[in-house]
């Protein structure tokens, strides 16, 4: 099992504004060590285009020991206490590691996910403060 999170700011490096693609820095969750690099590239599920309250995500955690790349839905609604903030989350059923490299070679199973999203520098970049759990089958 990895436990991350994803904290600070993340540029936005997509070519279009309904198709955001955040490159950030990765943490242990447990020690705060930086451990990593993290690109999440999201895509609207919904015909009106971002923002939306469910995403289509691929995230690629690169990590000192091997890349895993994980492929969820995740939701996302305004935070009622923080105006200009989104809280997101996933809780998938099945598997969505697609693939890893590294020690992480030939693994499945599945991530969750729980954050929190500035969104006062989109689309030009993100706050992003999320929470990540992979356990690995």
């Amino acid at each position: 099992m990895l436990a991350l999170d994803a904290y600070g700011p993340s540029k936005n490096t997509g070519s279009s504004p309904n198709h955001p693609i955040f490159n950030g820095k990765i943490y242990a969750l447990g020690t705060g060590e930086l451990v990593g690099t993290v690109v999440d590239d999201v895509q609207c599920i919904t015909p009106h285009g971002l923002p939306c309250n469910v995403v289509d995500v691929h995230t690629t955690f690169n990590l000192p020991e091997g890349t895993v790349v994980n492929h969820m839905l995740v939701s996302v609604d305004p935070d009622p206490q923080r105006p200009g903030y989104v809280l997101t989350g996933a809780r998938p059923d099945g598997s969505t590691i697609e693939s890893a490299t590294g020690i992480y070679a030939g693994r499945t199973g599945h991530t969750r996910l729980s954050g929190l999203v500035n969104l006062g520098t989109m689309p030009a970049a993100g706050g992003f403060d999320d929470f990540f759990i992979i356990q690995f089958n």
